[in-house]
Order: structure tokens, then C-alpha cells, then sequence
């Protein structure tokens, strides 16, 4: 069975409609129809979602595989998450990925304003009128700059 189709089954299991698991996900129904249409697979985030929502491993919703009863029973209680704690996962998985964007495009202004501070010259300027002579002198500008 494909992971399209698991999908489908458990989530008849359970007794959800695709809009019950979507709002469970914090998703739309379209994605949770695109999954089950195999148009679309699920993030890690979701899988693992699915995986704790559903009381199975990841093995089992992925590959299909089952693990023997006695076993897969005590995970499912176990692994069984409530609404409340699939909302909080859901929002914590926002809040990293919103402070992750964030220092990002902290790196990268920081990373530019370096390169421009880099390439800009500086170059001290002199009011006119602070200017002790009218002229200047080339026979003394020379020494100084080792060019004669």
C-alpha cells in the first residue's frame, strides 16, 4: 500500500474528514487532498504530525511496515497526542521556523552592510576656508609623496 492510500485509511480509521485533520494539522484541505491524491507528500513536520496523531511509528505510516501487536499497542498509547498538543507542536514548529527566517535576514543585512563598509573609501574632506594658503606648493607635495 502507498503512503497515499495509508493516509486515506487511517484517517477513515479514525473517523476524521479531511477537514477535521486539517484544522488538527493547522493545514488547509487541500493539502490533506493532495497528500491523499499522491500529488503532494506531507513535510517531516507533518509525518511525524501524522505519526504521533495516528499512535503509529514512522516506519508504519511511511513504509507500511507494523511491528508485532503486543508492541504497537503500548506505542499507541503512548504515542496518542491530543488536539491540544498537536496545536502546541504545530505552533512550536511555526515559532522556529519565524525565528530561523528572522536571523536569517539578520545574517545576511549584516553580511551586506560588511561588504558595502568594505568597498566604501574613506576619504577625509577639507572645507575651503579652513585652508591656510591659496595655492599649493608642488615642490613640497612631491617629497612628501616619494615621487620625486
Amino acid at each position: 500500500m502507498e503512503l497515499k492510500e495509508r493516509l486515506v485509511q487511517l484517517r477513515k480509521d479514525h473517523g476524521l474528514s479531511q477537514n477535521d485533520l486539517a484544522e488538527k494539522l493547522n493545514v488547509s484541505r487541500q493539502a490533506i487532498s493532495r497528500w491523499e491524491q499522491g500529488t503532494v507528500v506531507p513535510s517531516s513536520d507533518n509525518l511525524i504530525f501524522l505519526s504521533q496523531l495516528y499512535g503509529i511509528t514512522l516506519d508504519e505510516l511511511i513504509c507500511g511496515q507494523t511491528q508485532p501487536k503486543e508492541e504497537h499497542d503500548s506505542e499507541k498509547k503512548v504515542g496518542a497526542i491530543s488536539e491540544e498538543n498537536t496545536q502546541s507542536l504545530s505552533k512550536k514548529a511555526w515559532q522556529c521556523k519565524k525565528a530561523a527566517l528572522i536571523l536569517v535576514c539578520i545574517l545576511l543585512i549584516s553580511a551586506i552592510c560588511g561588504l558595502v563598509a568594505t568597498f566604501v573609501e574613506k576619504r577625509e574632506v577639507y572645507p575651503m576656508d579652513t585652508l591656510e594658503k591659496d595655492y599649493i606648493d608642488l615642490t613640497t607635495a612631491g617629497n612628501i609623496s616619494g615621487h620625486w
